[in-house]
C-alpha cells in the first residue's frame, strides 16, 4: 500500500577499512516529519557500480539520535583487578558469541551525593569474544545479600561505561576486562552474590547462557563477594 510522506534518501555503504563506498537510493517512510530512533530493514536485490552488478544482499539501517558518537575502533586499555579481590573462574558462554572467563569483586563503602556511606559491589569481568553481536547488550546485576534477600530490581550497566559497547567486541580483541560498580540495597556483613545476565535494553530479553556443566539458563550466579 502507499506509505505516507514517502521520501527518497541517499545512504553510503562503506567497507570495514573505509576505502570504498557506494551511494544507494532508498525509499524511506517519514510519518511524523522525523525518523524514529529504530532499525529500518530493507532488502536490496542488487547493487550496481559502473553499470555492473556488484552484489545482492540484505541491509539493515538504523536511525540514530543526534547525540550519537561513533564507538572507538579499539578496546579500552586493560584494567587491573584489585589486589585483594579473588579471581574466580566462570567459563559461562553467552549466546555462543562471548565467554565470561572469570570474575572478581569486593564490597566497598562509598559516599553518595548526600555524603551518606552506601555499600557498592566493585566487580571485574574478564570477557573473551568468540563471535560478533548486533545488539548493545546491558550487563544485568541482581545482588543477593548474605541473608539470601535479593534486590527487587536489576542494575543495568553498559560495558566500559558506553566507551566500548558489546556490538564492537570481536574475537581479535582477545581478553577484555571491564570494571563496574553496582549499588547494594543494604549494608550487611558476609558473602554477597549476584544473578548476572546480558539483557537487550529494548526488549528485556536475555542472551542464553551455557554454564561449564552444559546447562542452559538465562542468567549465571557470580560470587561470593565480601
Amino acid at each position: 500500500r502507499r506509505l505516507p510522506h514517502r521520501r527518497r534518501k541517499h545512504c553510503i555503504v562503506v567497507n570495514e577499512v573505509g576505502k570504498s563506498a557506494w551511494r544507494i537510493r532508498l525509499a524511506l517512510c517519514m510519518e511524523h516529519r522525523q525518523w524514529p530512533v529504530s532499525p529500518y530493514k530493507r532488502q536490496l536485490r542488487s547493487l550496481t557500480m559502473g553499470g555492473k552488478l556488484r552484489a545482492a544482499f540484505d541491509m539493515c539501517l538504523r536511525v540514530l539520535d543526534p547525540e550519537f558518537v561513533p564507538p572507538p575502533a579499539v578496546p579500552p586499555a586493560q584494567v587491573e583487578a584489585a589486589p585483594d579481590a579473588q579471581i574466580l573462574p566462570a567459563n559461562a558462554v553467552f549466546g555462543n558469541v562471548v565467554r565470561l572467563k572469570a570474575f572478581s569483586g569486593k564490597v566497598e563503602m562509598r559516599s553518595d551525593a548526600q555524603g551518606h556511606a552506601q555499600p557498592v559491589l566493585v566487580s571485574w569481568l574478564d570477557w573473551e569474544p568468540i563471535g560478533r553481536m548486533d545488539t548493545p547488550y546491558y550487563l544485568s546485576f541482581v545482588p543477593v545479600a548474605p541473608d539470601r534477600q535479593a534486590a527487587t530490581s536489576a542494575t543495568l550497566l553498559q560495558p566500559f561505561n558506553w566507551l566500548y559497547p558489546a556490538t564492537c567486541w570481536k574475537p581479535e580483541d582477545g581478553e577484555l576486562r571491564d570494571q563496574v560498580e553496582v549499588p547494594l540495597f543494604k549494608s550487611q556483613q558476609g558473602d554477597w552474590w549476584a544473578s548476572f545476565a546480558l539483557v537487550d535494553g529494548n526488549t528485556g530479553k536475555t542472551l542464553d547462557v551455557v554454564t561449564p556443566d552444559g546447562k542452559h539458563d538465562s542468567q549465571v550466579g557470580i560470587g561470593p563477594f565480601r
